[in-house]
């Protein structure tokens, strides 16, 4: 039922105090192979992290089978990662555990909605007038292409979050949150806006100047101005939505609308 190793680390201390009263830190540090009788509560409270030597010793601590301790490594690689690469290696473990409690079915549905830029393409696309729940024909529709496999599986992903409700027969788009653990949201938005500049680098070479539109502008600004800039690409986006609503439901285009501010030197004397 867990994402963070540290809430699983407190839950498992909490559960064995109350089994037997007399159990402490000091002597699950023994268990452990650690010294620093503090370490666990250190850990369970985020002011250290777990090595790889340490982390094995807390699964020897904790007695977990093979099976328990590969899920809790896996959980400790995915909440002190510092590099994406690393992280999402490791989400792909705790998320291909097939022990799902409903609240990690959730989970893996929503990071993979933000991770998988197909996902929030077909959710758009079923509001296309004559639009067609049939794999082949969605991975047809879509560019680039994919295959009629992820097509079904992005489906499958859909109705799991509530994104696509069937209705008689028929697959209609509904809105309900996307809205991944705290411990993995930045992990899923930085997956969504990475993949989605990578289509936009595409683009500029696979789309016709008709069928895209870029604007861009290098700034200097004092550093005191960058909130406003901020606020004005959020009120923008707002604009772009409210412009798609007024215009109506019917989606005979698919477009990504990408809204980006980024540094392109240090900081300098304020």
């Amino acid at each position: 039922e867990y994402l963070d190793h540290r809430a699983f680390l407190g839950a498992w201390f909490s559960h064995r105090k109350q089994q037997e009263g007399g159990f402490s830190h000091r002597r699950f540090a023994r268990m452990a192979g650690q010294s620093s009788p503090s370490l666990a509560l250190e850990v369970m409270e985020g002011n250290r992290n777990l090595t790889p030597a340490t982390a094995d010793g807390f699964c020897r601590a904790m007695e977990l089978s093979n099976r328990e301790a590969d899920f809790f490594l896996a959980l400790v690689r995915l909440n002190q990662a510092k590099d994406p690469q690393t992280r999402n290696r490791a989400w792909a473990r705790v998320a291909a555990c097939r022990e799902h409690s409903e609240g990690r079915e959730s989970a893996v549905a929503s990071v993979a909605y933000l991770s998988t830029w197909y996902l929030p393409a077909v959710r758009e696309l079923s509001n296309r007038p004559g639009f067609s729940a049939d794999p082949k024909w969605i991975a047809a529709q879509l560019r680039p292409r994919i295959t009629p496999a992820q097509a079904s599986k992005a489906v499958e992903t859909l109705l799991a979050i509530g994104l696509l409700t069937d209705e008689g027969g028929a697959l209609v788009a509904s809105d309900a949150p996307v809205a991944p653990p705290g411990s993995l949201r930045d992990m899923a938005a930085d997956n969504y806006h990475r993949t989605m500049t990578r289509l936009a680098l595409a683009a500029v070479d696979t789309e016709p100047e008709g069928r895209r539109h870029y604007c861009g502008l290098t700034l200097g600004v004092p550093a005191a101005a960058l909130p406003a800039i901020r606020q004005e690409l959020d009120r923008c986006q707002i604009r772009v939505l409210q412009a798609a609503e007024q215009a109506g439901d019917s989606a005979e285009e698919v477009v990504q609308v990408n809204l980006q501010m980024f540094p392109m030197a240090t900081p300098g004397r304020r």
